[in-house]
């Protein structure tokens, strides 16, 4: 056999085990685990943002906490004006 024939056949195995779906992995392949923990957004990753409306948004409370306490600085042009009980994390 050829050097470039058994280098071929060994390609195409490690394509075969790399595109298998594994259980522990949820069901994904290795290939696209290496997306999801590397290449998260990139267009051949799994996963993928959907884009919302408008309205979509302002259903997500998170978002709406977030663009709250943007505004609330914004506004006071300070981060220690929160509400009391909103601490921000000491880093």
């Amino acid at each position: 056999m050829e050097s470039k024939e058994i280098q071929r056949q060994i390609d195409q195995l490690m394509h075969e085990q790399n595109n298998q779906p594994i259980p522990e992995f949820e069901g994904y392949a290795p290939s696209e685990m290496q997306y999801i923990l590397h290449y998260t957004f990139e267009p051949n990753s799994p996963i993928s943002l959907q884009k919302l409306t408008d309205n979509e948004y302002k259903e997500i409370p998170m978002l709406n906490q977030i663009k709250y306490f943007l505004e609330l600085i914004k506004k006071t042009k300070k981060l220690n004006s929160l509400p009391k009980g909103f601490y921000l994390p000491k880093w």
